[in-house]
């Protein structure tokens, strides 16, 4: 996995899962949402259907879906 560094922006949105941010990578200075999870509140099951639905939607074309870059942990936290 590469090592990509985001700074957050600001929060778009709460969930029942997490929290999504608008970031900038600190390398390039592209615009991306990230969605943070929480992995004490929330069971490994649900993170790791989040992860395989964001590689599925990856194969789609459309302006409508987000494309899945990368996830990591980060204190306490699944980054994706």
């Amino acid at each position: 996995m590469e090592n990509i560094r985001y700074e957050r922006s600001y929060l778009l949105d709460k969930g029942l899962h997490g929290e999504v941010y608008k970031v900038v990578n600190s390398s390039t200075g592209e615009e991306c949402v990230m969605k943070k999870i929480n992995t004490k509140k929330t069971d490994q099951a649900v993170f790791q259907n989040e992860v395989a639905l964001m590689k599925k939607i990856n194969i789609l074309s459309s302006l409508y879906l987000v494309k899945y870059i990368t996830s990591y942990v980060e204190k306490k936290n699944l980054n994706m």
